[in-house]
This record gives structure tokens, sequence and C-alpha cells, in this order.
């Protein structure tokens, strides 16, 4: 296969925009980097060729407010041709994360266990909901402190 002159520079381009947020090639980077893939699996998640990846990264990531986002990554995806639904997902997944990655730097998930104690407390909650029939469980009476049997 036959490199164009200009993929080396395109590709040094790309690493330089990987390390900005701005860029949709830092959340490329970043998805790339966690699940373990290679430009070719990249592209085949997102439903493209290896050459529109390029055309993707130096798009400007979407905002954060759910209107404005699905608009932004629906033109995205036609401008780059890959496939919409794809894209926002890794964006998601990505934004969570980075949010997971801030929170741990910040302390606040007490060595990653208060969220993971936080998400598990609210998966049982809802399991309870669930076996209710959709009621919600009324605390137990402690039964040792009062005068009922």
């Amino acid at each position: 296969m036959k490199r164009r002159p200009h993929s080396r520079a395109l590709r040094q381009a790309a690493e330089l925009a990987a390390e900005n947020p701005f860029f949709l090639a830092s959340a490329l980077e970043a998805y790339r980097s966690f699940n373990g893939l290679d430009d070719a699996a990249l592209a085949a998640h997102l439903g493209c060729s290896l050459q529109d990846l390029p055309r993707l990264a130096f798009c400007r990531r979407p905002g954060l407010e759910p209107t404005a986002f699905r608009k932004e990554v629906e033109q995205i995806a036609a401008y780059a041709s890959v496939k919409a639904e794809r894209l926002a997902l890794l964006l998601r997944e990505v934004e969570t994360l980075e949010a997971l990655q801030m929170a741990e730097r910040s302390g606040a998930t007490a060595s990653g266990r208060g969220l993971l104690m936080a998400a598990r407390e609210r998966a049982d909650e809802d399991e309870d909901t669930a076996k209710d029939g959709g009621k919600k469980r009324r605390p137990k009476k402690d039964r040792s402190q009062g005068s009922e049997p």
C-alpha cells in the first residue's frame, strides 16, 4: 500500500490535537486507549474507513447540552461519514471516563470506593423496588426499642 506524503504530517497533527480536549481527537484517543483499539478497530466500531478518522479527529467536540449534543453529533457524523449513534455512545463513554478520572484525582471517590458504593446502594434500591412490583419499600421498624411485639 502506497503512503501519501502528507500522512506523516497528518498523523503528527492528530497526535497534537489529541492533547487538546477541544478536538474530537482527544475523545477518540481516550476511547482507543481505554478499550485497547488500534485505528482499524476504531474505524470499524464507528462504521467508517481509516481515511475518515482524521476528518473526525479534527472536528470540535460537541456541547454537553442534550439537544445541542444530538444535533452536533449528527452534523459531525454526516461530515466524517461515521455512524451517529456509535459516535454519540463513544462520546458519552469518554465523558464518563473523564469524570471518573477527575473525581479520582480530586479524591472525591475515596479511592474509587465512594462512587461504587453509591452506585451499588442505588442498584439495591432499584432491585427492591422491582421486587415489590414498583412499590417503594418502607423502612423496617426497629422492634427492639418499641413496645410493639
